[in-house]
């Protein structure tokens, strides 16, 4: 099977796609946390206020303000160490735990 290139055969390789598509799944699952409240901004630890709550712990709920550099490795600590860190993580059960059922 060949590689589906996005630009034309200069530009990017099939590695870098591949990093391109890691980027937007660890943004999309960034901001679907969002909705979820997450980070809770009344947690009081590890969080700023950055354009909304923002982590401070190894996790993609740190403020992105690099494009691409901080998103590069945000995305490799997804893959290295999971999505969220524990303070978040707990977020997200608060929020599910409270959700109508």
């Amino acid at each position: 099977m060949k590689p589906i290139y996005l630009m034309h055969e200069d530009g990017l390789t099939p590695l870098q796609i591949g990093a391109v598509v890691e980027c937007i799944i660890t943004e999309v699952m960034h901001e679907v946390a969002h909705m979820f409240w997450t980070p809770y901004d009344k947690r009081g630890h590890s969080i700023i206020e950055a354009l909304g709550p923002h982590g401070t712990n190894r996790c993609i709920m740190r403020q992105g303000w690099s494009v691409p550099d901080d998103w590069l490795r945000m995305t490799e600590d997804r893959i290295r160490y999971g999505a969220f860190c524990p303070a978040c993580k707990a977020d997200l059960r608060r929020f599910f735990d409270r959700a109508p059922r």
